[in-house]
């Protein structure tokens, strides 16, 4: 077996994602990313902050827009509902 045919391994794409923080510089450009190469695939934007969460329906019309805690079990678990694929970082300090 070569070492060319072990490295074309192949996923199909995620039929939906959820981005946390795609209203900051790095799950913004992830958010872009993924409309830009995959249109077909369900965003799902998930933020802490209400307003910011307006600001990203206004700035990705086809997504969903959740509100949602790291630290809120209950609301994580709403939030990620059906999702196939999660984009985090996690922030400093979380005891992940």
């Amino acid at each position: 077996m070569s070492s060319q045919s072990s490295l074309s391994v192949s996923k199909p794409i995620p039929r939906s994602i959820a981005v946390f923080g795609a209203s900051g510089h790095i799950g913004g450009p992830a958010a872009r990313h993924i409309r830009y190469r995959a249109p077909e695939t369900k965003l799902r934007l998930i933020t802490s902050d209400a307003d910011k969460a307006g600001r990203l329906a206004t700035d990705f019309p086809d997504a969903q827009c959740h509100v949602a805690d790291l630290l809120d079990p209950a609301s994580l678990e709403a939030a990620l509902a059906e999702v196939e694929g999660v984009f985090v970082v996690t922030p400093a300090g979380l005891d992940e």
